[in-house]
């Protein structure tokens, strides 16, 4: 049996990333030792249940939405911290990898390196500004063994500005039986309903839709934005942004996967208002479950929509822009020639050939 470190950056319940990481631990679990670096977090305990044994990280995440030097430095101290710990705790043991499941953790590289562990590090975030994404590229092509990039969008940065070519294209997946489901919609509003998927944070984009709103005035629209807050001051300033509108807002938090794909059932439409993104389960979730869909132009969306046949797509933070899609909508329901992917979903999503694809990038990396 192979002994393989798994380090995530969250440990919450809900989320892409967090989704990846889960479920390739259960998928490694059975023919593996598998060690875990994880920070504090309601699926903390799940996880743990797979791990021979454990070190609980921060949740400490580079910055990857503004520049902000002081923030920086904030994540190079926790990330020193981080690496000390991790120092100690593989002291002793024989691990023969590591996977790192995001580049926002990118700093703690430098401990493995230190003890001469091969990573693989999944890039899922599009790190901003440029120059910073950058470094942060060249730093991980530098010291890893091989990078999992998560879409075609992802990958053509990370080969533009890394140093190594090697990177490889593995999607993430999803459990496709349960969006399959038969999902009752609820409730018949004449108005039109939207549900918004993501954090309340500003890279999220929940404020390109409430402005998108705010010159329509003859439809009635109600927003149910579904995701845990993050950024309350982010939070405050969308509930000033809402003011004087007759449309309907409602934040509902974060719900289990469940709810979710009720509540997106219950819609007319999804709208997917991200300004940065390298996957978006959002969008693959409403195209399996045959759902209109408006996107801004991140992760997948060019990949699987083909704009105007199976749903909009935006440029990103261009509110005008969605506003006309969304009257476009409004006026014609029925406006997309077919809703769902336009390919057989196991082509380039199959849960359990990506994560045997995962398995055997691990296994190559290992010294012999």
């Amino acid at each position: 049996m192979k002994n393989i470190l798994l380090i995530s950056h969250s440990s919450a319940k809900a989320g892409g990333g967090e989704e990846d990481f889960f479920r390739l631990a259960k998928f490694l679990y059975s023919d593996n030792n598998l060690y875990m670096g994880i920070p504090e977090g309601p699926r903390e305990t799940e996880l743990l249940s797979f791990a021979k044994s454990s070190v609980r990280v921060s949740n400490n995440i580079f910055p990857f939405y503004n520049f902000s030097f002081k923030a920086y430095l904030a994540y190079f101290k926790y990330g020193m911290s981080d690496n000390l710990k991790l120092l100690r705790f593989i002291k002793g043991k024989k691990i023969d990898v590591c996977f790192i499941n995001s580049s926002v953790s990118f700093i703690l590289i430098f401990s493995l390196l230190f003890k001469r562990i091969p990573v693989v590090l999944s890039i899922k975030e599009i790190i901003q500004p440029s120059f910073i994404r950058g470094i942060v590229f060249k730093l991980i092509s530098l010291f890893t063994c091989k990078v999992i990039v998560i879409s075609k969008f992802v990958e053509q940065l990370y080969l533009k500005q890394g140093w190594k070519k090697n990177c490889l294209l593995i999607y993430p997946s999803i459990e496709k039986d349960i969006l399959t489901c038969n999902y009752l919609k609820v409730g018949n509003s004449e108005n039109i309903n939207i549900v918004n998927i993501g954090v309340i944070t500003k890279g999220k984009g929940q404020h390109v839709l409430i402005k998108a709103l705010k010159n329509i005035r003859n439809l009635k629209f109600e927003v149910k934005f579904i995701g845990k807050i993050t950024d309350l001051e982010y939070y405050n300033s969308l509930l000033k942004l809402k003011k004087d509108q007759d449309h309907s807002y409602e934040f509902l938090g974060e719900l289990t996967k469940e709810r979710v794909f009720q509540e997106m059932k219950s819609s007319d439409i999804v709208v997917v208002t991200s300004l940065s993104e390298g996957f978006s389960f959002a969008i693959l979730e409403a195209l399996v479950m045959k759902l209109p869909i408006i996107t801004s132009n991140v992760g997948i969306a060019q990949e699987v929509i083909v704009n105007g046949h199976n749903g909009f797509i935006y440029e990103q933070n261009d509110y005008k822009n969605l506003e006309d899609l969304l009257l476009k909508f409004s006026l014609n329901k029925n406006i997309f020639k077919t809703l769902g992917l336009l390919e057989d979903f196991s082509i380039r999503f199959n849960l359990d050939e990506n994560l045997k694809r995962i398995q055997n990038v691990l296994y190559s990396c290992i010294v012999k």
